[in-house]
């Protein structure tokens, strides 16, 4: 069964992605109004590098993980992804990206 991505969550503590979302104009909502079936987090391992046209770019090592248990809602932001900047947020958010936030000093949180 193929299950579609239909977001991302991320933790109301991460102030970052809530301005960053804001000044794109992007919606997101509590989490309490999402329809969440299957939770899945990136842990990432570590980080690499390749060289793409001769300039380095972060390769994150990813583990992905199911979360079974049930996650505490109200700690975290849900920004769907039917909206008209869809790609904007899959490309900003997803930790493999090439032009995605975990480039940007901004955004490291390590």
């Amino acid at each position: 069964m193929l299950i579609a991505l239909i977001g991302y969550l991320f933790p109301k503590e991460l102030n970052e992605i809530k301005i960053w979302a804001e000044k794109q104009n992007i919606n997101f909502e509590n989490t309490s109004s999402a329809n969440c079936e299957k939770v899945e987090e990136y842990h990432v391992e570590r980080i690499d590098s390749i060289d793409f046209e001769g300039d380095l770019v972060v390769n994150p090592i990813l583990k992905v993980n199911e979360i079974s248990e049930k996650i505490d809602k109200s700690n975290y932001y849900f920004i769907p992804l039917n909206q008209l900047k869809n790609n904007l947020i899959v490309i900003a958010l997803e930790p493999k990206s090439m032009l995605g936030l975990v480039n940007y000093n901004k955004f490291k949180i390590y």
